[in-house]
């Protein structure tokens, strides 16, 4: 298009950018592959870790397409062991998928799920910096993993991610905890990643990274407070950190964030000036 000039002109195109920002923070481990119609995410090693074995499909898809889309799921990554058959697609963030495509993965025992994506150029964030929020060392993952204070508290907080009350810690044992908080350390040595850890009164109280795509986005995640703390303003002087230190770095970059239905995070990032740019929307039978 032309304004009736010679001069052309650029229009950034951000199709799929939903689906982009959900990919971001998967393990280097993790294999992604581009097709015409699809992306396949798989990790050979933890076939079982639903968020790094799906199939993003390109466009939305058909009712009479999703059987298609389920055996392909099964010859590619189901192959590998995977327990629990997984299709992502997005959506203007205003829109709603067809009801017959609903429909149908309902009568199939599929679990359908959605979450927001937020985007937003950078920008100094409006969050006060406060308080005391220190950023882990990208030390290689090693012996010393289960020692390392500051990564093991971040991992620790995790345990509250799905809460709102202190009983609803999620235990988990080392293995789990190794897994968990190795992905954010293999990002951190290959400087794709920051991590900050939030304190208070001396104790670790909440986390967020920010992990680079090397293309220009950023994708803050991992964003987790005690609940116990939480109304603080921690939250939101974690954000304002993880913001900061790449609208620093590059006054270019693009922030993304992904958030469930019904999480609180909503009111955080869209007083921080994260527009909604999508839906995206993933169905699950395990």
């Amino acid at each position: 298009m032309t304004d009736g000039s010679d001069a052309p002109e650029v229009h950034r195109i951000d199709d799929r950018l939903g689906l982009a920002v959900e990919r971001v923070p998967v393990s280097a481990r993790t294999v992604v592959t581009y097709t015409r119609d699809h992306v396949v995410v798989r990790t050979p090693s933890h076939p079982n870790d639903t968020c790094a074995n799906t199939l993003d499909l390109v466009g939305i898809p058909t009712v009479d397409a999703l059987g298609v889309w389920v055996k392909r799921f099964t010859d590619t990554i189901g192959m590998l062991g995977a327990r629990t058959t997984r299709l992502r697609f997005e959506q203007p963030a205003n829109e709603n998928p067809p009801d017959a495509v609903l429909a149908w993965l309902k009568n199939e025992r599929f679990t359908v799920r959605a979450n927001t994506v937020y985007l937003k150029d950078a920008g100094l964030p409006k969050g006060r910096v406060t308080g005391d929020i220190r950023q882990l060392e990208p030390q290689p993952q090693g012996a010393d993993v289960l020692v390392d204070r500051m990564w093991f508290a971040a991992d620790v907080v995790d345990k509250y991610r799905k809460g709102s009350v202190v009983n609803d810690y999620v235990p988990r044992d080392d293995t789990e905890y190794t897994e968990s908080t190795a992905v954010l350390r293999e990002h951190a040595v290959a400087q794709r990643a920051r991590v900050f850890v939030a304190y208070r009164y001396g104790t670790p109280v909440g986390r967020i990274a920010a992990t680079h795509d090397r293309q220009g986005l950023v994708v803050v995640h991992a964003l987790v407070v005690h609940p116990v703390h939480r109304r603080a303003g921690i939250a939101t002087a974690l954000l304002a950190t993880a913001l900061a230190g790449y609208e620093q770095q590059s006054p270019k970059v693009r922030f993304g964030v992904s958030v469930p239905d019904g999480n609180a995070a909503h009111t955080l990032v869209e007083r921080e000036d994260f527009h909604p740019h999508a839906r995206v929307y993933t169905a699950e039978r395990t």
